[in-house]
């Protein structure tokens, strides 16, 4: 096993739903020939936790009827919904509680489409990514949630991560 691997770094809480296997493709505007181990680190920009506890921040008034409408017609309302039902009641259910500069998982990435291609999301799926034509679907699984993120440096694009050496080996087996 090498001593890195390939990296991206995403913005939460799309780095966590990764790693939390709620969302399997990450749409960018770009493709990749890349294909296997990949980690995931959740960038240090909070701006679009800040944005989604502002949201919350604001329906908390409503009533019943209004955020029913909310969520059935507005793709920030469906997205929030989703996000609600994935992190309710989880270590996530706080927004401050998202690790930022730090891999939150390894993920293996399977395959690169084009958008087009795919057929039959989820509404969760189309609610997590930017699935407009043109776009690329990063297919992922899963290879190892870290509980405790490891912090790390990001950067733009495909980059490299020295891997801790206990986790090398690990991955070695």
């Amino acid at each position: 096993m090498p001593d890195s691997i390939a990296a991206i770094t995403i913005h939460q809480p799309w780095a966590t739903l990764i790693a939390v296997e709620r969302k399997t493709y990450e749409t960018r505007s770009w493709s990749t020939n890349h294909r296997g181990l990949i980690a995931i680190h959740a960038g240090k920009n909070g701006e679009e936790l800040a944005d989604i506890q502002e949201d919350i921040e604001d329906v908390v008034s409503w009533d019943k009827a209004r955020l029913a409408r909310w969520y059935r017609d507005t793709g920030r309302g469906r997205y929030m919904l989703h996000l609600r039902q994935v992190f309710a009641g989880s270590r996530y259910d706080k927004m401050s509680a998202f690790p930022l500069g730090a891999v939150v998982c390894i993920a293996r990435l399977v395959n690169c489409h084009r958008v087009e291609a795919l057929k039959n999301l989820s509404a969760q799926e189309l609610a997590f990514g930017n699935f407009s034509p043109g776009r690329f679907a990063w297919e992922m699984e899963v290879v190892r949630y870290f509980a405790d993120p490891i912090p790390a440096q990001g950067a733009q694009g495909v980059w490299r991560w020295t891997l801790p050496p206990a986790l090398a080996e690990e991955l070695a087996r």
